[in-house]
């Protein structure tokens, strides 16, 4: 079904997701609000080593806060390392600052790690929206940044960056007023027309992506730059759509993928490939992509691209991810896909419990 009508998404979206990313900077606006009113920050002046636990929606914040200090020169000495397990590394030591982040407060992999983790340092604070975790760090009158109920973890993640966010803010990592002129300029794009991607029309960007992807099977490509949208993208189509999705970053792609765009021959027609492209990847990045479209082009595979717009990287993160969540739903209804159960994960947590 390629046809998108408010009857379509009524008849699939049952807990009414539509609304949800119809009110997206919206709740934006209310994340960061929540996020200023915590005051929560480590027992310690100057830390410069970062550890999030989490899997899953949990740890896409992390993700995303990694790579905003990645690309950030002036943050070049702060350390950001996302842990999605119990496997807990030897460098977490005293001077360690971890975010234990869950949203249900009941994940089991992050509370293992986090029995791990206590062993090492004192400078936790957790991201939950209750359950075991918040529990826990009430006993021991620990700090909580608390997330809002009744959402599935993916759909929290406003709530959970800009958490993490202030919290570096707080510790004069980042620049507040830089911060706050960066987060007014996506807070006022709700008011923009050009993102609002709920309007069901012939130019709506996320449903021609959703189109192009429908039936097919997305590759992502992006630079490092954009490393945390892309994987928010994959994740986004796999949980939203119940579609595989896959992806790669440059230059590494040119190296050893763009090889395997040749067979089976009766399946690479099959596959899309988007390339997410940011004004600012070096002339390198832009020109092996360039030349990676073309190879794949030659293979008879479509290939799209789509521009980060910005000038800001939380901007330009925020921007494609939003879009990139619009495609996912729009693709869900393409599907006959409810977008907001994930009826595998669930089967295999249960089956874990066991």
């Amino acid at each position: 079904m390629e046809n998108i009508n408010l009857e379509a998404i009524k008849n699939v979206d049952t807990d009414n997701m539509y609304q949800l990313l119809k009110d997206y900077w919206l709740h934006l606006e209310k994340a960061v609000n929540n996020a200023k009113e915590n005051n929560a920050v480590f027992p310690i002046n100057k830390p410069t080593d970062f550890v999030i636990l989490g899997i899953g929606g949990s740890a896409i914040s992390g993700e995303i806060l990694k790579n905003l200090l990645v690309n950030n020169k002036s943050t070049a000495n702060i350390s950001v390392k996302v842990i999605r397990g119990n496997d807990i590394p030897d460098i977490i030591n005293e001077n360690t600052c971890v975010f234990a982040s869950s949203y249900s407060g009941n994940t089991d992999e992050t509370l293992t790690a986090l029995n791990i983790v206590k062993k090492k340092t004192k400078n936790i604070i957790a991201v939950t929206s209750g359950g075991k975790l918040e529990a826990m760090f009430k006993e021991e009158n620990m700090p909580i940044l608390y997330l809002p109920k009744g959402m599935m973890p993916r759909c929290s993640l406003v709530y959970s960056f800009f958490h993490l966010l202030y919290v570096l803010v707080r510790h004069n990592i980042l620049d507040g007023n830089a911060v706050s002129k960066t987060v007014e300029e996506l807070i006022n794009r709700k008011n923009d027309p050009r993102f609002d991607y709920s309007v069901i029309s012939d130019d709506n960007i996320a449903i021609n992506i959703a189109k192009r992807f429908y039936n097919k099977i997305p590759v992502v490509y992006s630079s490092n730059r954009l490393e945390a949208p892309n994987l928010r993208w994959r994740a986004q189509i796999q949980e939203n759509a119940n579609a595989a999705a896959f992806g790669n970053l440059f230059p590494e792609a040119n190296h050893n993928e763009i090889n395997g765009w040749s067979v089976p021959k009766d399946l690479i027609n099959r596959f899309v490939v988007l390339f997410l492209k940011d004004n600012s990847d070096l002339d390198l990045i832009k020109n092996a992509m360039k030349l990676a479209d073309s190879v794949i082009k030659n293979n008879g595979i479509d290939t799209l691209e789509l521009k980060a717009n910005g000038e800001d990287d939380l901007v330009k993160f925020f921007d494609l991810i939003c879009i990139g969540d619009w495609v996912s739903f729009y693709l869900a209804v393409m599907n006959g896909v409810d977008p907001t159960p994930i009826p595998n994960i669930m089967n295999l947590k249960a089956m874990m419990a066991k």
